[in-house]
């Protein structure tokens, strides 16, 4: 027995082979549908259309007045559907397709598409640069990216900009070279694009030669922390930098921090902040490749009076400890060997560049040699820039 509650809001009783057919309630002669109560929601929502549209029949049909009998189990199979009703379900069908293609496009599709995850692009004299996260928090992956074999290990693309610092959480500020200054400062300039120098690639990125700056706060936490090895050093750094003008700053600056290839060091200054920024110049974008700017914010760790220095004690509180890198390692310690690079510092070297992809080497008090990894195919380059301590 299928007992329910019908429309007219009397309670109806059918028989089990019911179901589907149309009987009359036995309070009002209101025809209703028998419905299955093993059917599932969206069934049940129809069957209940169909019941209201018999139920407007019914109220036509009432003038009649025709007795009981002729209503009682006056049976009406499921095919015997009207037009009406079958263009309702087809409705019903072409909302739910609607609302699933809308919840795709607005919530699903981004997490797989590239364009709305890999830059943050603001205007800065619109919008102020936004405060450097706290170190745990840039700990945190932020888009899921795909793992590949050599190069780059953990990328979305080859092709457009590619930007990142060490330590991580730098802002960076790009313009087309042929609109900036021939020296100065670009990031408040109409036409200069500021993102984070997170190294995700830039997409989009027009073929052209840039400008790129990347600036870190002076007060950075994972430059300033106290649990550093060479917290006094970067304290005493810090107060000459207030009391310095113009070139003092330039020395002070190329003096404490490794070189890398960036073309100026110089500190700058707003209303509430100091930046140390470092800017590269000429910056190529071809098509189909990805031209990278790897930003270094590391202390100099001098080998006793000499103006050398060391990247092994780097490894320890100042480089990440994941590999991000991928490359022929025998390879590479051959072509260290090559550079004669002491096989005591060749280890160090191949680490570092696991990690950040960039290494600097103190050949003399002059010169020093950058190793570098290839973004996209992980292969070992180098070139030599001036040791601008000296």
């Amino acid at each position: 027995m299928i007992e329910f509650k019908a429309e007219c809001g009397h309670t109806v009783r059918a028989r089990d082979e019911d179901v589907g057919l149309i009987v009359c309630c036995r309070y009002c002669d209101t025809e209703v549908t028998v419905p299955d109560p093993q059917a599932g929601d969206l069934d049940y929502l129809l069957n209940h259309v169909e019941q209201t549209e018999k139920m407007s029949e019914e109220e036509q049909r009432r003038t009649t007045r025709r007795s009981r009998s002729m209503f009682s189990r006056r049976g009406r199979t499921p095919g015997s559907m009207d037009p009406l009703s079958i263009v309702l379900r087809m409705a019903y069908a072409a909302l739910l397709i609607c609302v699933l293609v809308v919840v795709s496009k607005k919530w699903v599709l981004p997490m797989f598409d590239e364009s709305s995850t890999t830059q943050q692009v603001a205007d800065p004299a619109a919008s102020p640069v936004a405060a450097t996260p706290p170190p745990a928090e840039r700990a945190i992956e932020q888009v899921r990216m795909k793992r590949v074999g050599k190069g780059l290990l953990m990328r979305r693309a080859a092709n457009g900009l590619f930007v990142e610092s060490t330590p991580a959480g730098a802002t960076a500020y790009y313009m087309q070279e042929s609109q900036a200054p021939s020296e100065g400062r670009i990031a408040n300039l109409s036409g200069c694009i500021r993102v984070l120098a997170d190294g995700r690639p830039l997409k989009h990125v027009a073929n052209d030669a840039y400008v790129v700056e990347v600036e870190l706060p002076w007060n950075d936490p994972t430059l300033s922390d106290p649990q550093l090895p060479h917290y006094e050093e970067y304290v005493t750094f810090r107060r000459a930098l207030i009391n310095a003008q113009g070139g003092e700053q330039t020395q002070l600056l190329n003096d404490y921090f490794l070189p890398d290839e960036a073309d100026v060091v110089f500190l700058s200054e707003t209303n509430d902040q100091k930046y140390i920024v470092r800017q590269y110049r000429n910056i190529e974008v071809h098509p189909a490749r990805t031209s990278y700017v790897r930003a270094l914010f590391l202390p100099r760790i001098r080998t006793g009076e000499s103006e050398l220095f060391s990247i092994a004690p780097l490894l320890a509180s100042y480089v990440p400890k994941t590999q991000r890198y991928g490359f022929d390692a025998t390879h590479i310690r051959n072509e260290l060997a090559f550079y004669e690079v002491p096989e005591s510092d060749r280890e160090a070297i191949v680490t570092t560049l696991e990690r950040i992809g960039i290494v600097p080497y103190a050949v003399s008090t002059d010169y020093v040699r950058l190793f570098m990894i290839d973004v996209e195919s992980g292969m070992f380059t180098t070139r030599l820039v001036a040791n601008s301590a000296n």
